[in-house]
């Protein structure tokens, strides 16, 4: 009967190799990791004697991947790859319930922070405004429909006593049209099927 691979292989420790092949570094890999360096070789250490093969030069700075390493490697990274895919997938299901979403920011996180964050929040909800955007990369992804009913944004804008509702009113209509002609539009010729549900709702 095989041995369960749970049995000889812990998921931290094909992690810090991993990160270990990237950075060539413990220290760094551990870092990266949220790991003390002791902690981090010793998973490696004990994920070479499960295998019975050595997959770093340890004597070698930076550490490089022995051959047997490089070979291991190219497995290790497709599991996480699968196993990182899957936990996206479990999130996109409790996305569905998610109706809203506000973020206040501080003045000083402005320059720095907030992009940083929105970027991080488009790998997570990854919408259509975010895929028009990043318009360099459209050759390398696939659209595919969400396994999950559609959903909708509301953009609501608020003026004080000093402008008139018809103020609002240009404003607003100005702002429907150029989210037609810069997201719906071009969405919808990136992705035809999505002309029933990508639309500017009037209120």
């Amino acid at each position: 009967m095989a041995t369960k691979i749970s049995d000889t292989v812990n998921l931290r420790a094909l992690e810090v190799l991993d990160e270990l092949a990237r950075t060539g570094s413990m220290q760094e890999a551990a870092s990266r990791l949220n790991m003390s360096a002791p902690a981090a070789s010793q998973q490696l250490k004990q994920l070479e004697t499960e295998l019975g093969h050595d997959l770093v030069v340890h004597n070698r700075r930076p550490m490089e991947l022995t051959r047997s390493g490089h070979a291991y490697l190219v497995h290790v990274r497709a599991a996480l790859q699968h196993l990182r895919q899957g936990a996206s997938e479990l999130l996109l299901d409790e996305l569905g319930t998610i109706h809203s979403l506000r973020i206040g920011i501080i003045d000083d996180f402005d320059g720095e922070v907030s992009p940083q964050l929105a970027v991080k929040m488009a790998d997570t909800f990854s919408t259509m405004v975010g895929y028009l955007r990043a318009r360099r990369f459209h050759d390398r992804v696939d659209i595919h429909r969400l396994p999950f009913t559609e959903f909708s944004r509301t953009i609501s804008l608020h003026y004080n006593s000093e402008l008139t509702p018809r103020i609002g009113n240009i404003i607003a209509e100005n702002l429907r049209s150029i989210l037609q002609s810069t997201i719906v539009e071009p969405g919808h010729n990136r992705a035809p099927w999505l002309a029933e549900t990508l639309t500017v709702v009037l209120d």
